[in-house]
């Protein structure tokens, strides 16, 4: 920008430097560009470069019109996109020139987020604070989801090509107000009421009596649970955990009905599963204390428990050759005619062709 303020002084004139820097960066670091832009706003504000005349030359979207569209996305009101689009090209703003901000403003909010001291460079003082605050309303990942697909519209230069640039701008607009926002994996497995499953380095079951019979004891990562009755064999165990599957993971319990279930005689349990989420998930060591520990609830004790990947059961390949061949046509004949079929009886008859 020190060449700018040369050409300025000896014009006789100055100019702030949010206004310089908002030449240069129309100008994209060209120093030829920015030397004509700004020829151009002097000519045409007789001398006056301040930031609002650069803005207003150069058809620049005012900066609280995106703090406005931000709003708008962050609350997902859809349906003000068009009474936005509309309001802008009213004022007349150019939506070539409007998407060259949008664009810039996704990245300065990427910026400030990401905690870049110097992504607010260049921004009046007096909105600085609101669009670190808009920056704070979106994650990282939405942000730079959001400014992919803007920055798609300009690499494919649609924009500027378009005879319709208004429609193209709607869509772009409503395309961000439905885009999903991310969350933390924790934060969605509160919200649909699970809790969090905290393992111990080895697997235990701390029984303690209580009266009635009854046996309580502790799993890893939940509630104890109340079992009746002394311990059982694990075949029996193992139907117990199925009928009541209340301390099993969600989602688990049909993977476990289809899995094929042997208790060798060496003790343990040994589950084949068909290759495929099922046995990514049994697999999962996690997963897996917690069905130990469940089956030792009734067991008395914590089995040992592997789960292999198995295949379907291929049966013989039958090759097509001419017989078959032959033989399947001369039944398609039978069946069309049956007499043919006492003919090649009685005749020994051979089908050649």
């Amino acid at each position: 920008m020190s060449r700018l303020r040369e050409v300025l002084s000896a014009e006789g004139s100055d100019a702030p430097e949010e206004a310089l820097r908002t030449i240069a960066r129309r100008a994209e670091g060209g120093m030829r560009d920015a030397l004509s832009l700004l020829d151009q706003v002097m000519a045409l504000t007789g001398g006056d470069v301040s930031l609002d005349s650069v803005r207003r030359v150069l058809g620049l979207v005012d900066e609280e019109r995106y703090l406005e569209l931000m709003d708008i996305l962050r609350g997902s009101r859809h349906g003000e996109v068009f009474s936005f689009v509309e309001a802008l090209l009213e004022e007349g703003y150019d939506m070539v020139e409007f998407h060259r901000g949008l664009v810039d403003v996704f990245r300065l909010l990427l910026r400030l987020r990401l905690g870049q001291g110097e992504g607010g460079k260049g921004l009046r003082e007096d909105l600085k604070d609101s669009f670190r605050e808009k920056a704070d309303a979106f994650s990282p990942g939405d942000l730079v989801r959001m400014l992919a697909q803007a920055t798609e519209l300009e690499a494919t230069g649609s924009l500027r090509r378009s005879g319709h640039p208004r429609l193209l701008m709607e869509m772009l607009l409503l395309r961000l107000s439905y885009l999903d926002r991310t969350v933390q994996l924790e934060a969605l497995l509160r919200g649909l009421g699970g809790e969090d499953l905290v393992v111990d380095p080895a697997p235990s079951l701390s029984p303690s009596k209580a009266g009635g019979g009854k046996e309580r004891a502790s799993l890893h990562g939940g509630a104890p649970a109340e079992v009746s009755g002394p311990p059982v064999s694990l075949p029996e165990a193992w139907d117990r955990v199925l009928a009541n599957p209340k301390n099993l993971p969600r989602g688990v319990l049909p993977f476990l009905r289809a899995a094929r279930v042997d208790f060798p005689e060496a003790g343990g349990i040994r589950l084949s599963v068909l290759s495929g989420p099922g046995l990514d998930r049994l697999q999962d060591p996690v997963l897996l204390r917690a069905l130990r520990e469940a089956v030792g609830l009734h067991a008395g004790s914590v089995p040992e428990m592997a789960v292999s990947a198995t295949g379907l059961e291929e049966g013989p390949t039958n090759r097509i050759t001419e017989e078959t061949v032959r033989d399947g046509r001369l039944r398609e004949l039978v069946d069309k005619e049956p007499a043919l079929g006492e003919a090649v009886k009685e005749l020994d008859l051979e089908l050649l062709d």
